[in-house]
């Protein structure tokens, strides 16, 4: 493998980890939101 396919795809896996983070991140402040006007 070349080094430019490594990097290419190091910077893909970086960015779904991100991407992943970031719904994760959203769903669980919707959690809390509803949970919040629930009570």
């Amino acid at each position: 493998m070349s080094r430019e396919t490594k990097s290419r795809l190091f910077c893909i896996k970086k960015l779904n980890f991100c991407f992943f983070k970031k719904l994760n991140y959203i769903f669980i402040c919707k959690a809390r939101h509803l949970k919040g006007s629930v009570n």
